[in-house]
């Protein structure tokens, strides 16, 4: 009797962790936008059922999004030495 998961985020290991999902998610993905590259994320998820039920969290996992690589640059031409 699944109903979902709700994930749930703190900037500590040991929390505090705030509900990061509304209605309990289906799918088994989960992205965010709006995240500060460099800082770490902690993230747990518990199981609802459908009459409301929540599991106990799981471990905390960690994430850190970090900045693109650097564009490939343009314009720029190599000429080989001469030995």
């Amino acid at each position: 009797d699944l109903d979902g998961y709700h994930v749930y985020r703190a900037l500590a290991s040991g929390g505090p962790f705030t509900r990061q999902t509304d209605t309990p998610l289906d799918p088994t993905t989960f992205a965010q936008t709006g995240l500060t590259n460099g800082v770490t994320y902690w993230y747990r998820i518990t199981a609802i059922d459908l009459t409301g039920n929540e599991s106990a969290p799981t471990a905390p996992v960690s994430a850190r999004p970090l900045p693109p690589p650097p564009a490939v640059p343009t314009g720029v031409s190599v000429t080989p030495a001469i030995q």
